[in-house]
């Protein structure tokens, strides 16, 4: 997926991305700001979240919530059902996400009277 491939140049100009970026939302920490965004891949529709520092004209690209149809098991090469996933950036100079986490239960939740 294309969207999850960030580079450090390309998380560098993410900030550009944001700004552009019609549905911010900020958050003011003592790290810097937390910018959440839509993502433009209408086939994975979801949220990135970066932290931005003042005076820098880049920012570090935190997480990527998002949906998918079309993940598949690296050991098996079967594909996996559709599914809401976060993806996180441990390590702020990595190319890659470091972690991802797939969200369980979502119909269950769904369905599950009070």
């Amino acid at each position: 997926m294309e969207n999850t491939k960030t580079t450090v140049t390309e998380t560098k100009t993410a900030i550009t991305v944001a700004n552009g970026a019609e549905n911010m939302l900020c958050v003011e920490t003592k790290l810097g700001m937390l910018v959440a965004y839509p993502s433009k891949d209408p086939a994975h529709p979801g949220i990135y979240i970066d932290l931005k520092r003042e005076g820098i004209p880049y920012s570090a690209l935190i997480a990527l919530i998002e949906y998918t149809d079309d993940d598949g098991d690296t050991e098996t090469g079967d594909d996996l059902p559709a599914e809401i996933v976060s993806r996180t950036w441990g390590n702020a100079m990595a190319d890659e996400y470091t972690d991802k986490v797939s969200v369980k239960n979502i119909e269950a939740f769904f369905t599950t009277e009070d």
